[in-house]
């Protein structure tokens, strides 16, 4: 089985200046957890709209936010 697609790094930098002055590198998050954290952002959103408690939806919320981020990376590789 293949490696999960995880878009690559969303916000990947580099500090010229970094330890001992030699350059530091640093993927950051990857594509996948950004797109997770964008719709999670908004199911929570929603959540809290109607009153619903968060602790009723939080687990069910990262499952499906991380369901939406594999179909909008998936949707990309079209």
């Amino acid at each position: 089985m293949g490696k999960k697609n995880d878009g690559g790094p969303a916000f990947p930098w580099t500090d010229p200046y970094g330890t001992e002055g030699l350059p530091q590198q640093s993927a950051g998050m990857t594509l996948r957890d950004y797109f997770a954290a964008k719709a999670m952002q908004a199911f929570l959103d929603s959540a809290r709209a109607t009153r619903e408690p968060f602790g009723k939806v939080s687990a069910a919320v990262a499952i499906i936010s991380y369901g939406v981020a594999d179909a909008m990376l998936a949707e990309r590789e079209k």
